[in-house]
């Protein structure tokens, strides 16, 4: 159920990108909402690509998409960057995120991949896998779970 003002704002947000040829033209001849699900380091991990083509693009919605690069780190989208390379057998260097912000302006970004954060999140999966290992598929007592740590 969309109101008449949400369903404006859609529209906008479409038209805005089609009429972007950079970023439409990424997505064409591409499927999408491609679902997977395949193991990663021994793990099932499921996935569902928004575009998948030449290029495996993630498409996102910002309020501010200068602001992206730092949403990226904070949201930890650099896990999710890996995870799908590797689930759908892509590149780093074929992954794309493409940003469309949410003001009047409908500003639009399109974010390649380095390899620093590819591995970056290579890293936090392999860590959240020893957090599942040690604490979940352990049965960790967490009555004794404490962080340390040094600031």
């Amino acid at each position: 159920m969309f109101t008449v003002k949400d369903r404006d704002k859609a529209l906008r947000l479409r038209d805005r990108f089609y009429n972007c040829k950079p970023a439409s033209e990424l997505i064409e001849n591409s499927k999408f909402e491609v679902p997977m699900v395949n193991n990663l380091m021994g793990y099932p991990f499921r996935a569902k690509a928004d575009v998948l083509g030449e290029h495996l693009i993630d498409l996102k919605t910002t309020q501010i998409c200068s602001a992206f690069r730092y949403s990226a780190n904070k949201y930890n989208y650099d896990s999710q960057c890996y995870i799908y390379c590797n689930l759908f057998g892509k590149s780093y260097k074929d992954f794309k995120y493409i940003v469309i912000d949410k003001s009047p302006t409908n500003e639009i970004g399109i974010f390649n991949v380095s390899e620093n954060f590819y591995f970056s999140g290579e890293q936090k999966v392999e860590y959240a896998i020893k957090v599942y290992e040690n604490y979940i598929k352990n049965e960790f007592d967490l009555e004794n779970y404490l962080v340390e740590d040094t600031l």
